[in-house]
């Protein structure tokens, strides 16, 4: 494989740029197409004809014409070069020239220097190390106060959940629903529901076949507001129970496309409608402030007296003060953050705890802290209304979606056709399901030890995958085939102590973060996807504080936002506070950056971050399988 240099030989507004060119010789013959990119490392590939005019033992003589897809470093056109190189050293060094026709330009001449090396291709070693990494033997002796957090409870929840629901079954069919019929199904779903949430929760059984909603209404909705619900279809392949919607939700103000997303075509799990939940959410009580300091990992509380709080789920609150000390914490070493996390008495640190016991004024809680509590960010507990153990299983939502996607065009594409949205919800399943043409699949706003499981998505490529937003805490997303939503995952908020574990994603697609301060998320054995990130200039940076986990991720390739862009960063310290990267490794030499935006392309540690077995696989295989198992820390 040659790697040529073309210094200047193109430009962007005035200025000149270099152009990297790769070309492959295979069995002595060169490929006549090789590819190139700007001198950066998120470039697009530009196809460029590779024809060798003359080639000995010390001289190469190159013709090259470029086709050039116009992106922040190349502006878009063509080009010719003509280059002529002489063995020199180790490689080839020489001078090109030719000319560059940007679209809607006049040609400009170009000639400069050129460089040349030949290289192995790169490959990933299939060799697993003989050692565990090093951040391990940190775990074993601080456990979850050290670096890494403590994913072993992720989606469990010990006073029940969707696994545990009663075992009362109601029959959708008693209640109005005829498969196959083409009639809507909408009101018998609905009825079927509300008759199982009177009666105390339990199952409802949906039949085989297809169940057809939004016939003629895009306002109408499945939902379920109570808890220990379990809607039950009869399986997510052909033979099983399909729900077919065939209107999408719009927004109710359509300059405002995202607003899409309170009207979720399928259905929706909360204790209210998806528009009070975003535009007025109501706020729980605060029914104790705690009292001194608590480092990271500890699972003791003090509270000031008068406090009312008994064993269960509590929303803890942590406020940035006049002199934004926690936002600078949260994002420390960069800082860096955008105008929506510098509003002192904002709740940078919002997450769920469950608290297993109360003496008097202590608390004893069923999991380590993921984050310290200090006095001066005014630290309390906050009651949230929750349903609790639901279930939806063994069924296939599917949209009569026939659009080709596209980011950003209109509320429709960004979140007509969403397919489930949860609100407020503890211990719910969502498994076996397959969501075909949706814009979103499935996302969990202010959850807590929820789990996703065993699901895909198919048919058209959509806008967002599965979401981790608001305060969700503790959930799982388990054996997950993203396809090709452009975010396969999507995570904002002040979201904590998260699990994304044996996932997939096509190319392209992206783990997206959209502006979050949240702490300990662990991305553990992903296939494809590259870690991007959209979001406005108000809300990014950050994209994630303290404690992001990468654990032998087989990164994607390809940029989601511009599909022939190859993306080799796996992380930007600048915008996500003191990651792990452990045993990430692609198609291509992959490299992070620290707090100031150096390439850190090797194995390194700092307060910024901590790289090992980069560029290879390392073990365990699955940090979250090694900590359940019981590897547990100090």
């Amino acid at each position: 494989m040659l790697r040529l240099v073309l210094k200047g030989a193109v430009f962007r507004e005035a200025q000149s740029q270099d152009l990297v060119i790769t070309a492959v010789r295979e069995g002595g013959l060169w490929e006549p197409q090789a590819d190139a990119v700007g001198a950066t490392f998120n470039s697009q590939v530009h196809p460029v004809r590779w024809v060798v005019e003359q080639e000995t033992g010390t001289q190469m003589v190159l013709q090259l014409r470029a086709d050039l897809h116009p992106d922040p470093w190349v502006s878009g056109g063509s080009a010719v070069w003509r280059v002529v190189l002489q063995a020199s050293g180790s490689g080839l060094s020489g001078t090109f020239s030719g000319r560059f026709i940007p679209f809607r330009r006049d040609e400009i001449a170009v000639s400069g220097s050129a460089e040349a090396t030949m290289q192995e291709p790169f490959t990933v070693t299939g060799a697993i190390p003989d050692r565990h990494p090093l951040i391990l033997e940190e775990w074993k002796r601080l456990g979850a106060s050290g670096r890494l957090g403590d994913w072993s409870r992720s989606g469990r929840v010990a006073d029940g959940d969707g696994d545990c629901i009663p075992d009362r079954v109601l029959r959708a069919v008693d209640y109005g629903v005829r498969p196959d019929s083409g009639r809507d199904a909408t009101l018998g779903l609905q009825s079927a529901i509300d008759a199982c949430a009177a009666s105390g929760g339990g199952v409802v059984e949906l039949p085989p076949g297809r169940l057809d909603i939004a016939l003629d209404r895009d306002d109408a909705l499945i939902a379920i507001r109570s808890s220990r619900i379990h809607l039950r279809g009869a399986g997510s392949g052909p033979d099983g129970t399909t729900i077919y919607a065939h209107r999408p939700g719009r927004a109710d103000v359509r300059s405002n496309p995202w607003r899409a997303g309170q009207f979720p075509r399928l259905l929706h799990i909360g204790p209210a409608h998806p528009r009070v939940m975003d535009d007025a959410p109501p706020m729980g009580p605060i029914v104790g402030r705690i009292l001194g300091s608590a480092s990271r990992g500890d699972r003791q509380l003090n509270l000031a007296v008068g406090h009312t709080v008994t064993p269960g789920i509590y929303l803890l609150e942590q406020r940035d003060p006049a002199d934004l000390a926690l936002g600078e914490r949260l994002t420390a070493p960069s800082g860096r953050r955008a105008a929506n996390w510098r509003k002192p008495g904002r709740s940078l640190v919002a997450h769920y705890i469950r608290v297993l016991t109360v003496a008097g004024d202590r608390l004893e809680l069923d999991h380590p802290l993921p984050f310290a509590v200090d006095p001066g960010w005014e630290p309390h507990l906050r009651q949230q209304g929750l349903i609790a153990g639901c279930a939806v299983t063994d069924l296939r939502f599917a949209t009569a979606w026939d659009s080709v996607f596209e980011h950003h065009r209109n509320d429709i594409h960004d979140n007509g056709w969403d397919g489930i949205r949860t609100d407020r919800v503890s211990g719910l399943v969502l498994r076996n399901l397959v969501f075909e043409s949706v814009t979103t699949a499935a996302s969990l706003k202010d959850a807590f030890a929820c789990r996703i499981e065993g699901c895909r998505i198919t048919g058209n490529p959509g806008h967002n995958g599965f979401g981790l937003g608001g305060t969700s805490t503790r959930c799982l997303l388990l054996r997950l085939h993203f396809g090709r939503a452009m975010h396969a995952c999507n995570m904002q908020g002040t979201i904590a102590q998260n699990a994304i574990v044996d996932c997939e994603g096509d190319e392209p697609s992206g783990i997206d973060f959209h502006g979050s301060a949240g702490i300990d998320t662990l991305i553990d054995r992903l296939t494809g996807c590259v870690c991007t990130g959209g979001g406005s200039d108000a809300n990014v940076p950050p994209r994630h504080g303290p404690g992001l986990v990468f654990w032998n991720w087989r990164c994607g390739t390809f940029h989601p936002y511009q599909a022939n862009r190859p993306l080799t960063c796996v992380v930007d310290g600048r915008e996500m506070a003191r990651f792990i990267a452990v045993g990430v490794h692609g198609r291509r030499p992959l490299h992070v950056l620290d707090h100031t935006g150096r390439i850190i392309a090797e194995d390194a540690q700092g307060d910024w971050g901590w790289v090992e077995h980069l560029n290879r696989r390392t073990v365990p295989g699955s940090l979250w399988n090694w900590q359940v198992a019981g590897s547990s820390g100090a």
